[in-house]
């Protein structure tokens, strides 16, 4: 599931009879209604507003009864805005295997987005057993698909977005790597519609392992991909991760000679997020920070780095609490090393164990705990 940006969502919205803004659900169907017809070229009907029934939209095609259920949101998706989608789907009595495997793979789907509204939360103890459960009512549905690519493209979903629980810091490479692994053995061929996000792990291992040429070559597979590929799809937000990835290979390499390059790319992508507006522009800056950091730009590094921890700090990004342990370790070391602490910057925005530098001896024993790092491992890089 994805947010419409916040520039676009003013569209949908709308005042009542007391001027208190809210959503335009009318407006907001009918562009869906205008995305399903695009998507299965035949005009959908609509199921009127019984709350009994309201599927919103349902088509009858290829002897199977197709129907898309309207969600917008802002927060984490509740128990209750998802129930009578759930309970649609357990009331369903589909004929054929065909059919029944459509409706596992709904109810799959439907529990692993569930899974992944927690995103924000997950470091809770009580949101950790939840999410558990439903990780393992999405494997259960799983289970019971008997088509091998769909089989497969639930597999893939549930091993990526659970092995993004470990995600975050290089003790935990292990153990993410025995759960992604499962996402990188012949993914193109078993479910090519998850082609580019094959690339994305396989760049995202090589980031992990710093091994600049796969990161290249993946990177370069993924781009002829992406602008040729039968399944290529949201073109912005790959390109924006892959371009992401190139600099942070090169920061891995060499990063003093390829500044300016990185400078211009990371221009780039801030551009591009202009349009996503998905919570990704913290990374985008720590990223900056980083480059800057190279190129002794102390400016750059100190207003970067503030940025994205009052992104970061919002908490509307997955593992922003990880995210934000990571980058208040590149502030300590970078600011101790450019002297940016002795500088007069306002140290206020950080919490009061980071408003002083390292020692001597903190500083030349660091080494940054960020699962993806710099190649001299003294600066965490962003979990992209």
């Amino acid at each position: 599931m994805k947010k419409i940006s916040s520039a676009y969502w003013v569209k949908f919205i709308k005042k009542d009879s007391d001027g208190n803004e809210k959503g335009n659900g009318i407006e907001f169907e009918n562009l869906v209604n205008c995305l399903l017809v695009s998507m299965y070229g035949k005009k959908w009907k609509g199921t009127g507003g019984s709350h009994d029934n309201n599927r919103d939209f349902w088509l009858y095609s290829e002897n199977q009864h197709l129907w898309a259920e309207c969600k917008n949101y802002s927060n984490t998706i509740a128990m209750n805005i998802l129930a009578p989608t759930l309970v649609m789907c357990n009331n369903a009595h589909p004929v054929g295997v065909e059919n029944q495997d459509e409706l596992n793979v709904l109810r799959a789907i439907m529990y692993n987005r569930w899974y992944i509204s927690y995103n924000t939360e997950s470091y809770k103890q009580e949101i950790v057993s939840v999410r558990e459960k439903l990780m393992q009512e999405s494997r259960d549905y799983g289970e019971k698909i008997s088509d091998p690519q769909k089989r497969g493209l639930i597999d893939y979903l549930n091993n990526s977005d659970e092995g993004y629980n470990y995600y975050g810091y290089y003790k935990d490479k292990d153990k993410l790597f025995s759960i992604w692994d499962h996402c990188t053995i012949y993914i193109p061929t078993l479910v090519p519609e998850k082609t580019l996000n094959y690339y994305r792990k396989t760049v995202q291992y090589g980031l992990i392992e710093q091994d600049y040429e796969k990161v290249t070559a993946e990177i370069d597979k993924a781009m002829k991909y992406l602008a040729e590929g039968k399944y290529s799809h949201e073109p912005i937000i790959f390109k924006t991760f892959f371009s992401m990835a190139e600099v942070m290979a090169k920061l891995q390499h060499e990063p003093e000679t390829n500044y300016f390059y990185n400078a211009r790319i990371i221009d780039d992508i801030l551009q591009m997020q202009q349009l996503l507006d998905n919570h990704k522009l913290g990374d985008i800056l720590l990223l900056k920070g980083v480059n800057a950091y190279y190129a002794k730009k102390s400016d750059d590094v100190y207003y970067s780095f503030k940025e994205a921890y009052k992104h970061y700090s919002a908490g509307e990004t997955s593992r922003y609490w990880i995210k934000k342990d990571l980058l208040e370790e590149n502030v300590q070391y970078a600011f101790t090393e450019l002297g940016i602490y002795k500088a007069g910057y306002d140290m206020s925005f950080l919490p009061a164990e980071c408003r002083q530098p390292l020692t001597i001896f903190e500083n030349d024993q660091f080494i940054a705990s960020g699962i993806q790092r710099t190649g001299d491992l003294h600066l965490n890089l962003p979990l992209i």
